[in-house]
């Protein structure tokens, strides 16, 4: 039976550390084997030598001299930066015999004494149930052991014969909101309403009254709660709790703590006391808990039982004068008395780092002795022998780590990169592109060695934020500026609400910090802005205007694919495309200027001028940009089943992102499943995003888009994210319910300071990175507009250290020429409609120079004057109101640069608007060299001109003929009836010898797109067309259609010159869903094959085939036999192709061992799986193949 006692008296020293925090050069870990063992309970501890065999250290002999332990209070770490937090693991005193060592740990859950109320406070460590001890072998220096105090010889002025006990009870079961620090035990309905819990009260003093402490929660919608609680069925608290409305914003349930001191004289048998709760509610469906309760009382200082630990305090003996004489008497078994052991111990654990042995008497019935009570002690009674024994887990053995060494190092870290140990090849991959990219050093640490150093092993993030701290005051400040060398922190991992994995243990990898509200839905948030905040005395749940010292984002990545995934999209963004077709899309790289605003409607348009404020701010701040502008209520809104839809803002969007945008702003209502309540951006929309190489950044101003520490919320955020193909670069989003007003100012204040360029360029960059410019803004915000709760629910989604593809440098128009006549047009006159024009510019240095080494691809996009549109005024919540556009594009072409310099020629069309405004001419370059740019990324470039566009003077174009259309579905590989899966992006080639109308200007002469006759539903596809490099007769769309049912269709496109001839061309194809893979039109060609010379004609055949799975890993078998069905030739090949041609898998009439085959017929079976899916199934088919 074991005999551990514990009592305590006066104080719990757990405030031991109020000194200065001494900063440390080297950790412990540095040097040595080291090893960990684990406790869950307050105790008195005992390792032997077979214990520390299997810890892998050598105890053959036992190590008496050599073994030390360290390791902290296993209390949470302070949330608040102080001076007073251990640095490092603390070496703990030790007691050590021939074959073994006792030392004493407080537990991971612990009592804090309050001085002003006289009571203890249980705790319970949110992020752990267990706490860490290290052991190693070392004999330098001199090992720390347990030292016996001197006795007290002064008379005692006090006999001290009753202690305080303290009983708690609390179990975490679940979050309300999946939010905030508070969880609930026990939960209480209608059929089950009351729980009892039995606490044993042995010995007590019945003079004095115990003091019961409850913290109970109701959720009881329309009508009040009420809970009773009982001692041995005497009711001792009556709480009323208010009820709820549901309202979204409203508290989610209410609490209520009580403390009442109960008379042990009013309540029988108080030996054993029966805690009893009871709920009761009228609202249906109403639901109590319990979070906790504890019991504090006086108890005479006797042992329940030999195995008892026992606490020892009376705060009324505090005196700095006052000598007490403990006497604990030995327990009663069976009511005979007991005898103390002859080997029992006292040991003082006022300070648990280091406890002290106290001289005792020991009569065998009577332990006595005497200290002074000049501040609260508390002391271990134990009987060795007994002690309890530490968990040994598994992966016991401790690497060497340093993280103080590294701190203290030379290498000046311009970033930390906190990651998961599974997430650690991923972080190495980032890291090194940091350097490679930016030259940016990188500290790349795992959450293990933050714990292992700052917290003892406990996963807290206070020792995350404890180490970040480290590394920022001893970063260096940059010459000239009032920052430090480390910028940026990377957190690495998914972090979760639930850190102890309560209720889903897969997203928990790098911790968030949680709010200590975990009721209202406006007031619990999680954020974090708590690695950031790292000035002293810096607290977040203090909600101030302190400023953030630090940039930080989070890669929410839950598993090493999804990581790589992600570093592949942050690596792949900062690449230009790996093609040499500079024809269509490939070439153009525009949309790095292209900024998209969508505004929410109703509310009284309050999104939609938030917007506008939001979309003038960045324009001001960066002339050269374009904004596209979604505005919900300017589109029809259509009814259904499904409730009210704006199917043409959906359309929008998707192709806005196919078409690419540096920046997606979205204001207004939504949720983790969708954006608006009509859902014009939900997970079906996501899905259908096709941009690998047009990544952007999607700013959502709107309620909890993204809680990411909630992993039951599959938040569309995250497809936007690990999505390899589709998807945003970075998501600067909110975590939980916002207020609009706040949003606007912190969209307003990001879009400002990213927007507009530096005004230094010392830095070596020109605007700000994605977590400066959410730092800064978070600063500005949080100091200007008073709201930091809101600003807090913010977070970056994406890497810190990456800068937007902002363009780098300036461009300018040099000239502009009148092919007709020849002449220069001066660049305040107006170029006039159906005049042909060639204009010349350049790339240019910052100081205006030619940049001579840049050479690339131009866009150059002439917009016609901005229009002033109106809503539509779909509802009485959404006022028809006026705002201004700029989407006519009256040209839209590409041009080679050479050397800084380049020209284009075009035609100015003959639909123009004719208002008093100016068009603007926007030029975008992207190089094809890195040049002289701030980082291995090519350079772009960019600028803007505007200038006066007028009628035409009776200049006549002779030409008769609509333009030439080709059109094809996901390539150009496609043929006229064939198969497609369901989202098929249509690509239109269009030619004219006068050039291509895309203006939108001349009433019914859009490029129209109208599928299967619905003439009433047709799609302008204006703004989709581009022009071909240095060509501008010759242009491309590509349009991604809407999600469409199984069957056959045919697409109609009509198009228009600049001269208004039109022309149309039709589209057939049959919709397969990619649910199952099917493959249609299977053949060989040529078919036959001509043999020449011995040589096959062309030397090969191709086979080619259709099939529903674009841009997926296919596995293509295909075996060739001759007519005795001997096999001639095996092929096996993986393809994945854009569209749903395959034409990649030739055959060069060769056998398995080379030789060429002689005329004949031979037969082929091609069979085809979905790598990765074979859920999908199989397709199989078979041909015939004649060689001549």
């Amino acid at each position: 039976m074991k005999t551990v006692l514990l009592f305590l008296s006066v104080n719990t020293l757990f405030h031991f550390a109020s000194a200065q925090t001494t900063l440390i050069n080297n950790s412990v870990l540095a040097t040595g084997q080291w090893a960990k063992v684990g406790v869950t309970q307050e105790g008195i501890y005992k390792l032997d030598a077979s214990q520390l065999g299997s810890l892998g250290i050598s105890a053959n002999p036992f190590p008496s001299s050599a073994i030390r332990l360290y390791g902290r209070d296993g209390s949470m770490l302070n949330e608040k930066i102080d001076n007073s937090y251990i640095d490092d693991l603390v070496e703990i005193p030790i007691e050590t015999g021939s074959n073994y060592l006792l030392f004493y740990a407080p537990g991971p859950h612990q009592w804090k004494y309050d001085s002003a109320s006289k009571r203890f406070n249980f705790v319970k460590n949110l992020h752990s149930d267990t706490a860490w001890y290290f052991i190693t072998l070392n004999t330098a220096g001199t090992p720390k052991r347990i030292i016996t105090l001197s006795p007290e010889t002064r008379p005692a002025t006090s006999i001290v014969n009753s202690y305080t006990h303290r009983y708690a009870h609390e179990t975490n079961r679940i979050n309300l909101l999946s939010s905030g620090k508070e969880w609930l035990g026990e939960s209480f309905v209608a059929n089950n309403n009351t729980r009892t819990f039995t606490v044993q009260w042995t010995n007590p003093i019945s003079s004095t009254p115990i003091q019961l402490y409850t913290h109970l929660t109701s959720r009881s919608l329309g009508a009040n709660a009420n809970f009773t609680v009982s001692l041995n069925d005497q009711v001792v608290q009556n709480i009323n709790l208010n009820g709820v409305t549901g309202g979204l914003l409203d508290e989610y349930a209410r609490d209520a703590k009580t403390l009442s001191p109960v008379g042990l004289n009013t309540i029988s048998n108080s030996n054993s006391i029966a805690v009893k709760f009871q709920y009761s509610s009228t609202a249906n469906g109403a639901e109590g808990w319990l979070n906790k309760f504890s019991l504090q009382g006086q108890r005479r200082l006797i042992p329940d039982n030999n195995s008892s630990s026992f606490y020892f305090r009376n705060t009324s003996l505090i005196h700095p004068d006052s000598i007490a004489e403990y006497r604990i008497s030995a327990p009663l078994n069976n009511g005979a008395p007991t005898l103390f052991p002859a080997d029992t111990r006292v040991w003082n654990i006022s300070n648990p780092l280091n406890p002290q042995q106290v001289v005792i008497a020991n009569t065998g019935s009577v332990i006595s002795f005497k200290s002074t009570v000049e501040i609260l002690k508390e002391y271990a009674l134990f009987n060795p022998s007994q002690a309890l024994t530490p968990i040994i887990p598994s992966n016991a053995t401790i690497p060497n780590q340093n993280l103080h060494g590294l701190a203290n190092g030379a290498t000046n870290f311009n970033g930390i990169i906190v990651v998961h140990p599974s997430l650690l090849p991923a972080a190495n991959r980032l890291a090194a592109f940091h350097q490679s990219q930016y030259g940016y050093s990188d500290a790349v640490i795992t959450t293990t060695q933050f714990y292992n150093e700052f917290s003892g092993g406990i996963p807290d993030p206070g020792a995350i934020r404890n180490g970040i701290k480290l590394f920022y005051d001893l970063s260096k400040q940059i010459t000239g500026s009032n920052a430090k060398t480390l910028q940026y922190v990377v957190l690495f991992g998914a972090g979760s609400y639930d850190y102890k994995n309560i209720i889903s243990s897969d997203r928990n990898l790098v911790p968030t910090f949680q709010s200590s509200n975990s009721l209202s839905p406006l007031l619990t948030y999680t954020s974090d802005d708590f690695y950031a905040l790292l000035n002293n005395n810096d607290d977040i749940n203090l909600l101030n205007d302190a400023p953030l010292s630090i940039a930080v984002g989070r890669l929410p990545v839950g598993n090493l694919q999804e990581a790589n995934t992600l570093v592949d999209k942050i690596i792949r963004y900062h690449s230009p495309p790996k093609s040499n077709n500079t024809t269509g899309a490939n070439a153009d790289n525009s949309w790095r200027n292209q900024l998209v605003f969508i505004a929410d409607d109703k509310d009284q348009n309050l999104h939609l001028n938030d917007a506008e404020s939001i979309a003038a701010t960045a324009l001001a701040a960066n002339p050269a940009a374009h904004a596209r502008k979604i505005y919900l209520d300017a589109f029809p809104l259509v009814s259904g089943a499904g409730g009210a839809r704006y199917p043409s803002v959906s359309e929008a969007i998707v192709n806005q992102v196919l078409a690419g945008a540096l920046i997606v702003n979205y204001s207004g209502h939504g949720n983790h499943l969708r954006l608006s309540e009509e859902a014009v951006i939900s997970a079906a929309e996501v899905n259908r995003f096709n941009n690998p190489n047009k990544l952007p950044l999607f700013i959502t101003a709107s309620c909890d888009f993204d809680p990411f520490d909630q992993p039951s919320k599959p938040s569309i955020a995250r497809t936007l994210l690990y999505g390899s193909n589709n998807g945003a670069i970075a998501l600067l989003t909110t975590t939980r319910l916002v207020f609009a007003y706040s949003n606007r100012v912190m969209n307003q204040n990001y879009l400002q300071l990213a927007m507009e360029p530096l005004s230094t360029a010392g830095s070596g960059k020109l605007y700000r990175s994605l977590g400066q410019a959410t730092m800064d803004a978070k600063n500005r915000s949080n100091q200007f507009n008073g709201d930091p709760l809101n600003s807090r629910k913010f977070a970056l989604l994406g890497d810190p250290a990456m800068q937007l593809a902002f363009p780098e440098l300036p461009m300018r128009i040099n000239q502009i020429t009148d092919q007709s006549s020849g002449a220069l047009v001066n660049l305040s006159d107006s170029l006039l409609a159906l005049n042909k024009y060639k204009l010349t510019g350049q790339v240019s240095q910052l100081n205006g120079a030619v940049q001579s080494n840049f050479n690339g691809i131009a866009n150059v996009l002439i917009y016609d004057q901005a229009q002033t549109v109106f809503t539509l005024g779909n509802s009485p919540e959404s006022p028809r109101t006026a705002y201004s556009t700029e989407n006519s594009i009256l040209f839209n072409g590409k041009a080679t640069v050479t050397n800084g310099l380049f020209n284009i020629e075009f035609i100015v069309p003959k639909d123009i608007n004719f208002g008093p405004g100016k068009a603007t001419i926007r030029l975008f370059a992207q190089a094809s060299n890195n040049g002289a740019g701030s980082s291995n990324t090519a350079q772009s470039a960019a600028g803007a001109l505007p200038i006066r566009i007028a009628g035409s003077t009776g200049t006549i174009i002779r030409d008769t003929t609509g333009p030439q259309i080709n059109l094809y579905l996901n390539d150009t590989a496609f043929k006229n009836g064939g198969i497609t899966s369901e989202n098929p992006i249509l690509i239109a080639q269009l030619y004219d010898t006068s050039g291509i109308n895309a203006t939108g200007n001349g009433i019914g002469h859009d490029i129209v797109l109208v599928q299967n006759n619905d003439e009433r539903n047709s799609i302008v596809l204006n703004p989709f067309f581009s022009t071909e490099l240095n060509q501008y007769q010759r242009g491309e769309i590509r349009y991604q259609l809407a999600t469409l049912p199984e069957g056959k269709y045919q697409l109609k496109l009509k198009a228009w010159d600049l001269v208004n001839n039109s022309n149309q061309a039709l589209l057939n194809f049959t919709v397969v869903k990619k649910n199952q893979l099917r493959i249609a039109q299977v053949r060989n060609y040529p078919n036959p094959v001509r043999h020449n010379g011995g040589q096959t004609n062309g030397a090969f055949t191709v086979f080619a085939f259709e099939h529903n799975q674009p841009n997926t890993n296919l596995l293509v078998n295909i075996e060739i036999v001759n007519t005795a069905g001997a096999l001639v030739k095996r092929i096996q090949q993986t393809i994945n192709t854009q569209g749903s041609r395959n034409i990649q898998i030739t055959w060069d009439g060769t056998s398995e061992t080379g030789a060429k085959y002689t005329s004949g017929i031979y037969f082929y079976r091609i069979n085809i799986s979905v790598i990765g899916t074979p859920q999908l199934g199989n397709a199989t088919a078979a041909g015939q193949i004649i060689m001549l």
